[in-house]
């Protein structure tokens, strides 16, 4: 929502509230034995029903959390957990186990090494490069990268018939908390404020497992609706960390840092981001982030400590920002400024920054953000949901060139991490609050979720768009589907964003490597990953 600024607004207590139809589409590969195609059930390593045990121990570490100040810094990822051999499909406590074993076994669908190429073969692609082409032809891709595109002679190692339907750049999710998929539905039609309460209690009750196991289901759901990467602010981002290589999907992981008074991590939030930091660095799929909770929760000195990490370490950093009114007129309170005026007079703002929400802002606050190359990620659907009481301004961000992603924000906020629910929700949210139909057309709302949402992260040479030399990372949309017949080769942007669905994802292929085929995700066993998730969700709340 674009503010008057300060000398034209009232008062905080008195302010307003503002034809081209293809065969039927299906699913090939290189031929395989039956065996190697089927899955096979494997018993798991940590066991549903000694979960349950395991939550005794949930009160122990719980006041463990409650008394940081007090422990010595260390290096949360190097926790032990006390997970022994296999015995008759459950697991005994006997010896030490490392936090690293797996809380969701591999299928037997088999996680497949990456292939010397692959080949999409008959589809429409919505390339959104520069010229944001669509060409109906095949996408070659070979050693993780898009090797050609266009009309591809010969055969690869493996091929997917795309027919009837589109290929486009994976979505990139700019804002989440993926491991709160296991608050979901748990802070529904509350207020910011409220459903933190929550959010903040369960916190107290996780264990270093369960947040592995709601980042898995996250990381599954994301995968499933054609999203490639996200942007995740969390704490124990490690555990996040291994979801993420277990999905084979991209994680671009902030580990949060606050206020030692307001935090529940143990140790130094500052020094477990920087060793969280360090020990990420340089990983395929796993890029490590310095994240801040926000104004409300990090001093001058937490931030410039935070910053100070991100500089000697070379790596971008990531906050929440004027995400509603009583966030910024209470800060206005404390300060004398807003949070963006604070944080630029603190020297903080820079190129290294996205912050999600930006909701409340003044022009002058878009052309700071703008001035200092500070990204936006926008959440439109948890925004609407929380009554956050304005709007992102959009428009004038783009005017100021301001780069903008689409994110989720959390599941508990949501209550999806559905990249199409989300594109169709902020075209429309900002259409009926500008009273103006042309604004935000489907193509830019795409841009937000692909190319867009890769500059927030200073990679749109690498990901965002469909083109030779560029990262492997793509979705193919089903369009033989009742809800999106008729399709057209010219409204194919607007038929994604106003008709399509996540359930329409085929494929999923990140860094080269099929992570979702025919539907399904490969590599995960989505029942054990569901069943965990369920049997965690009724220890915590039940």
């Amino acid at each position: 929502m674009l503010l008057p600024e300060p000398s034209e607004r009232r008062t905080a207590p008195e302010a307003a509230e503002e034809p081209g139809v293809g065969r039927r589409p299906r699913w090939r590969q290189s031929p395989r034995s039956d065996d190697a195609r089927r899955p096979r059930k494997v018993r798991m390593l940590a066991h549903v029903p000694e979960h349950r045990q395991a939550r005794a121990h949930v009160a122990e570490r719980a006041r463990d959390v409650r008394d940081a100040g007090e422990a010595p810094p260390r290096d949360l990822a190097e926790e032990t957990f006390q997970f022994g051999p296999e015995v008759h499909g459950a697991t005994s406590r006997r010896g030490p186990h490392k936090g690293s074993a797996r809380a969701i076994p591999l299928c037997g669908l088999a996680r497949s090494t990456r292939p010397v190429s692959l080949l999409l073969r008959g589809g429409w692609v919505l390339t959104q490069n520069a010229r944001r082409e669509v060409v109906r032809g095949d996408v070659l891709v070979e050693d993780g990268r898009i090797a050609s595109v266009g009309d591809v002679k010969g055969g690869a190692d493996e091929t997917i018939d795309c027919a009837g339907s589109v290929v486009l750049p994976g979505f990139i999710n700019a804002h989440t908390h993926v491991a709160n998929t296991l608050l979901r539905g748990r802070a529904d039609d509350v207020p910011l404020e409220r459903m933190l309460e929550v959010a903040f209690a369960a916190d107290a009750k996780l264990t270093r497992r369960d947040v592995q196991v709601g980042a898995l289901l996250g990381c599954v759901e994301m995968l499933k609706a054609g999203t490639t990467g996200f942007v995740d602010l969390f704490y124990w981002e490690d555990e996040v960390a291994r979801a993420v290589r277990e999905a084979g999907i991209r994680g671009f992981l902030a580990w949060t840092v606050l206020d030692a008074d307001k935090t529940t991590q143990r140790g130094d939030p500052v020094k477990n981001a920087e060793q969280f930091v360090r020990k990420h660095k340089g990983q395929r799929l796993v890029t490590p982030l310095v994240g801040l909770q926000g104004v409300y929760a990090c001093s001058e000195e937490t931030y410039r400590a935070a910053k100070d990490v991100a500089e000697r370490e070379d790596v971008r950093m990531h906050t929440h920002l004027s995400e509603t009114r009583v966030e910024v007129y209470e800060h206005e309170r404390r300060t004398g400024m807003r949070p963006v005026e604070w944080l630029d007079a603190i020297g903080f703002l820079g190129p290294r920054l996205s912050a999600a929400h930006c909701v409340w802002m003044t022009i002058n606050e878009v052309r700071t953000l703008a001035r200092n190359r500070v990204a936006v990620a926008h959440c439109p659907v948890s925004n609407m949901k929380l009554a956050s009481g304005g709007v992102t301004p959009l428009p004038e961000m783009f005017r100021e060139g301001v780069a903008v992603g689409l994110g989720t924000d959390s599941p508990i906020s949501n209550n999806a991490l559905d990249p199409f629910g989300e594109m169709k929700a902020c075209a429309l949210l900002h259409k009926a609050t500008r009273w103006d139909a042309s604004v935000l057309p489907a193509q830019k709302v795409l841009d937000l979720a692909t190319i867009d949402a890769a500059r927030t992260l200073g990679l749109e040479r690498e990901l965002g768009s469909v083109e030779a030399g560029k990262r492997a990372d793509l979705a193919v949309v089903d369009l033989w589907r009742p809800h999106a017949t008729p399709f057209y080769s010219d409204t194919l942007c607007s038929q994604l964003v106003y008709a399509s669905r996540a359930a329409d994802v085929r494929a999923t292929i990140v860094d080269g490597v099929i992570r979702v085929g025919d539907g399904r995700v490969v590599g995960i066993d989505e029942a054990e990953v569901l069943s965990r998730a369920q049997e965690i969700a009724g220890e915590l709340f039940g």
